[in-house]
């Protein structure tokens, strides 16, 4: 079965800087995966290469069994892969429900068709969307707000909501968990797994061990831009090289 998310021997430079060298991974329709690694690692970097904000240099990034290696953000989204942001980038002066609006409407849900009769079914409207994204991470209430009034894990699940609009079938985060209280995490969590057992492919970039090594099926470690282990929290937790790299053991 193709995996929903495919990156081969993808490598990113800026200049001479190799940022991102040869990294290759895949991420399974349903499945919650984790990217760990430490400071400059490029994990962000990554992200911003499968997503389309940097071009690479070489390699490939597949999405649904569709190549967007050489395709603009925008493209990418539409093909059904979106992204969070360490920043948020959330639009403080439009309502939550306009932010999440605004992508609703740039990015058209795919139509279905029933199961049994093979119908196609009616599209859901942009209204219905939002209220959906908006119920999935508890914020039903909190529409008609402005991002500005509330508080950074709101502001958080606001910027989780927004990408969950578009309806992706591949959902990168960027640090999601950053300045969370031990619950509210565990609530993440919570939700991360949720949001993957209904068939969203999701990649976790977090700093936070716990959440990831807790939450995460697969776990894909990255040091000085290579892929330096891949496999099951179990596995990473004791992988010497992912101990000397990351955990700074010697």
């Amino acid at each position: 079965m193709t995996a929903a998310l495919e990156v081969r021997d993808l490598s990113v430079r800026y200049g001479g800087v190799v940022a991102l060298d040869g990294v290759t991974l895949a991420v399974p329709a349903g499945e919650l995966h984790g990217l760990i690694g430490p400071n400059g690692a490029g994990k962000t970097t990554f992200l911003d290469g499968v997503s389309g904000f940097a071009r690479p240099s070489s390699g490939a990034v597949v999405v649904g069994g569709v190549d967007c290696t050489a395709l603009p953000p925008h493209r990418i989204a539409r093909l059904g892969l979106t992204r969070t942001f360490q920043t948020l980038e959330l639009f403080d002066d439009l309502t939550v429900e306009e932010n999440l609006a605004v992508v609703a409407a740039a990015t058209p849900a795919a139509p279905t068709l029933h199961e049994e009769t093979e119908e196609e079914i009616p599209l859901p409207s942009t209204a219905a969307r939002v209220e959906d994204a908006l119920s999935t991470v508890g914020l039903e209430r909190c529409g008609g707000g402005r991002p500005t009034t509330l508080s950074n894990v709101d502001r958080r699940r606001v910027a989780l909501a927004r990408a969950l609009v578009a309806e992706p079938t591949v959902l990168l985060l960027d640090e999601p968990a950053a300045g969370l209280d031990p619950g509210e995490t565990a609530e993440l969590a919570e939700l991360l797994q949720r949001i993957s057992a209904a068939g969203t492919a999701v990649l976790l970039v977090e700093h936070d061990m716990a959440l990831v090594l807790g939450s995460c099926a697969t776990v894909h470690v990255l040091d000085a831009g290579r892929l330096i282990a891949s496999g099951s929290p179990e596995d990473v937790r004791i992988d010497p090289e992912v101990l000397r790299a990351y955990l700074g053991v010697t």
